[in-house]
């Protein structure tokens, strides 16, 4: 998602939600139109429209608008629309910096001025920051009390992932807290919002779908060493390969990683491919892909993205 802070303005919470309902309700419907769903005036839904298609939750123009939450409907109450914009906030990604900070124990001020450097705002964009801040205490992401901190829910949800590792949880939110808190904010910082993505579905789906965690730790995994081997000048060689297995031997071959990093993009590669083919060639059986699998998957993807970063970035080995 392209960032552009100017398109949030001051506008109340319920104003948010009332406007996001409507455009669930009323398909392809004009500003004009869902203000007077809402029973508010057209300046003040047409500043909700900007809020609200910034977070992702609307696409659209003045002359027609629709939620983009499949989701919402007709029949979603007040909490279905503020557990929308709750998950939308923590996945926006702005917002979702400053709480990665307020995890770190920054309080909220570092955490804003790093969060505004970490995603290229300047310094007029990083005042809209306090906008975030007051929509994050409304919809519970924040305390409202001095100093600001993550809700205790979401804090212990994520500190509970971080003792028990990649535990299957309900919310994609929290998974990508919890991976931005084990990769690390510049790591995490170097993903595309594609990568974020995959590995947040990785922790999600580790119990429920296996080999779906399996394919998103390796996919995240492969995009990472392609975009490493682009930042190095090898884009016209990586282009020309399949897989990590591939690319990490074209990065080891011009000496960007250690031998060690690439037994870990091996050893994710050997999980990826055997849920890939449904027969194994030697048994013609095919391979079942457990949870363990699909934690050890995401670990080692991970623990190799880490690793990879830490020596290229500073210099540093660690494992």
């Amino acid at each position: 998602m392209d960032t552009n802070m100017s398109r949030l303005k001051r506008v109340p919470p319920a104003t948010l939600r009332s406007v996001l309902r409507s455009c669930a309700i009323h398909k392809d419907a004009s500003t004009e139109a869902i203000a007077r769903s809402c029973g508010a005036g057209e300046t003040t839904v047409a500043k909700a429209l900007l809020v609200l298609s910034e977070l992702g939750l609307v696409s659209g123009d003045p002359s027609g608008w629709a939620c983009v939450r499949p989701n919402l409907n007709r029949s979603s109450n007040d909490a279905a629309a503020d557990a929308a914009i709750r998950d939308a906030l923590l996945a926006y990604r702005p917002f979702e910096s400053i709480c990665e900070g307020l995890i770190l124990g920054e309080t909220f001020k570092e955490s804003v001025r790093h969060a505004a450097v970490a995603v290229g705002i300047d310094a007029r964009g990083e005042a809209n920051l306090s906008l975030l801040k007051q929509w994050g205490i409304e919809f519970g992401i924040l305390t409202d009390s001095e100093p600001v901190t993550l809700d205790s829910d979401l804090l212990g949800a994520v500190e509970a992932l971080a003792a028990m590792p990649v535990a299957s949880v309900s919310s994609s939110a929290e998974a990508r807290l919890y991976v931005s808190t084990v990769l690390g904010r510049d790591a995490f910082d170097e993903l595309d919002e594609v990568d974020r993505g995959l590995l947040a579905r990785a922790v999600t789906e580790c119990d429920s779908d296996s080999p779906a965690s399996v394919e998103a730790s390796g996919q995240a995994l492969e995009d990472y060493l392609r975009e490493v081997c682009g930042a190095n000048g090898l884009a016209q060689e990586a282009a020309k390969l399949n897989g990590a297995g591939q690319l990490g031997a074209l990065l080891r071959q011009h000496n960007l990683i250690h031998p060690h990093h690439l037994k870990l993009i091996d050893s994710a590669s050997t999980l990826r491919n055997a849920k890939a083919h449904k027969k194994d060639k030697q048994t013609v059986t095919p391979w079942t892909i457990t949870s363990i699998g699909a934690r050890t998957a995401f670990g080692t993807a991970i623990l190799a993205i880490k690793s990879i970063h830490d020596r290229i970035s500073n210099g540093r080995q660690i494992l």
